[in-house]
């Protein structure tokens, strides 16, 4: 069981949360024009004219049918507002980010720590729906200059990070730095 206090909870579309205010027309709606009854015709049905049915078919939808659709359309409002628990603060930075990787032969040894910074830094970006520039410090096999990439979304920033890996020659300070 998850024990969250309500503090932790915060929606990526808030707004979609008015939906639920359409929650007592959509049950009065239900409970005054319950689904009509399918009509089947049977080719032997002449036979059962006549006979009384043991049940009847109730003018209204019962309560639990009503009360269950309507749970189901307030989860399906709640899932579209996009729900976070415990989001993370704002980067408190405005415009772009650009991210610099250093991928030089000595990034090895903190290489794990720098894709794990740079994929949070990511996921806060994300909500910020900001733009993504990438630059690295080594340059690319034939290529004189560190190569930047960019303007991308975050899922595009990904691909290239996962795809980036420490080059096996010095980065290029000075050149990543204009």
């Amino acid at each position: 069981m998850l024990n969250l206090p309500l503090g932790q909870l915060a929606f990526m579309n808030p707004w979609i949360l008015t939906g639920l205010l359409a929650l007592p027309l959509l049950w009065f709606l239900l409970r005054v024009f319950p689904p009509a009854p399918r009509l089947i015709r049977l080719p032997g049905a002449w036979l059962l004219e006549g006979l009384i049915p043991d049940e009847q078919t109730t003018s209204k939808t019962p309560w639990w049918l009503i009360l269950l659709r309507s749970v189901l359309a307030a989860l399906i409002l709640v899932a579209l507002a996009q729900p976070v628990v415990n989001p993370a603060q704002s980067l408190g930075i405005s415009g772009n980010m650009r991210l610099v990787i250093e991928n030089g032969w000595d990034a090895g040894q903190t290489w794990n720590r720098q894709i794990q910074v740079a994929e949070h830094l990511l996921d806060q970006a994300g909500r910020d729906k900001r733009e993504i520039y990438i630059l690295t410090t080594a340059p690319d096999p034939g290529q004189a200059e560190p190569s930047q990439q960019g303007p991308m979304t975050v899922a595009q920033t990904r691909t290239i990070l996962r795809g980036l890996k420490p080059r096996a020659w010095p980065a290029d300070a000075p050149a990543a730095a204009l």
